[in-house]
This record gives structure tokens, sequence and C-alpha cells, in this order.
């Protein structure tokens, strides 16, 4: 798995506790992490700083930010690629974009979206 950038666009210094150990990412820098761990941290809960009934402490705030660079094995690339032409309601993998679409139009009775409903039977 490729490695990323992990961002802090906090004005104040980021410090975690991650997997047993301390990831500390000073205010608008960055680390380098695996994708998946990067995907975990972001995700990781932290607790709110400040006293309760007070406004809360800025210095808590958590703003990681992933940069997915083109950096990416071609792999993974190819991968998200597939993901994008697999139809949300059913599993059916499409070959082109517009394979996709077409099936779609199968599943227009199962839309709630109205102006997507519109979209698929007007051929947008």
């Amino acid at each position: 798995m490729s490695n990323v950038r992990v961002f802090n666009d906090n004005v104040h210094e980021h410090k975690e506790k991650f997997r047993g150990d301390w990831v500390i990412i000073p205010a608008g820098g960055f680390v380098t992490m695996n994708r998946e761990d990067a995907v975990l941290f972001k995700s990781q809960f932290t607790p709110i700083m400040g006293k309760q009934g007070v406004r809360d402490d800025p210095r808590g705030y958590k703003m990681i930010r992933i940069d997915y660079d083109a950096s990416l094995p071609v792999a993974d690339v190819v991968a998200d690629h597939k993901a994008s032409l697999l139809c949300q309601a059913c599993g059916f993998e499409a070959k082109t974009e517009a394979g996709l679409k077409v099936h779609v139009r199968t599943h227009v009775g199962q839309m709630v979206d109205v102006d997507a409903r519109e979209a698929v039977q007007n051929g947008i």
C-alpha cells in the first residue's frame, strides 16, 4: 500500500495517540503514513477539550486532511476507477461509463431523489 501525507490544517499542533504511539503533527504541517493507517487515524475519535458548558478549546479541533497525490501505484488508481463503475443498487460492474448509465435505467423505480430519477429518465 502506498504512503500518503496527513496534513494538520489547524493553527495549533495536533497530538494524538494512535496504535500505541503518539502522532504529533505541527500546525500547518504533515506526517507521512500508510494509506490505510491514515484513513483510520483521520476517523479515530478524539475527545473535546475544555470544560462542560464552556466554549470548546480550538487546540482540540481535529482538522486532518489526507493528500492522495500522484504517487499512488497504478493498481490503486485502477481499483478506484473500477469502483466508480459499480451499480450502487445491485452491484453490477459495467465495462464503461455509458454501459453503467444504460444499466441504471433498470433501477429508476427504486430512486428516491426525484431530480436524479428525472435525469435518468431523460437520458442525461
